[in-house]
């Protein structure tokens, strides 16, 4: 009963809406934003969430958005596997039996710190937020199975 009260109450929802407004409108005026991980996140570019936009340098995409990333705290990578049952419950032979292939996730906790271009308008800025702010990142088919679930917070004025 607790619980549910949580879920479907509005001032919780009217306080995050309010928080997401003042996490835009600092990005707006610093231009840089932080973002952490909630799950373990296993991304295709390995450690970095984002699309590498040039070769040798911090520069990424997403969604058009051109990213600098200023740092990453992580840890160590973690060795993900796993099995599926749905697949493997209509034969006994364990010879054909094959567990999902080995990958390496950034541990929950890791921060990244991005600078956005000067020219990035407020409609992008407010866009990103509204797409990542609290979200699975659907760049990679791990996000439907608990992995890359982020939140936004607002940067340094550098």
């Amino acid at each position: 009963m607790y619980v549910s009260g949580i879920a479907s109450d509005s001032l919780l929802e009217q306080k995050f809406g309010q928080t997401r407004e003042t996490l835009i409108s600092e990005m707006i005026k610093t231009k840089t934003f932080r973002m952490a991980l909630l799950q373990h996140g296993i991304f295709e570019q390995g450690w970095i969430p984002f699309r590498q936009k040039e070769e040798k340098k911090n520069l990424f995409e997403a969604d058009g958005l051109h990213l600098e990333l200023l740092f990453a705290f992580t840890r160590p990578p973690l060795r993900v596997s796993g099995y599926s049952f749905e697949k493997n419950t209509k034969t006994t032979r364990q010879q054909g039996i094959s567990l999902k292939p080995l990958k390496n996730a950034v541990p929950a906790g890791a921060v990244y710190l991005f600078r956005l271009p000067a020219a990035t308008s407020d409609e992008a800025i407010r866009k990103f937020v509204q797409d990542y702010d609290n979200r699975k990142l659907k760049n990679t088919p791990y996000s439907s199975m608990g992995f890359n679930h982020v939140v936004l917070a607002n940067g340094h004025r550098l």
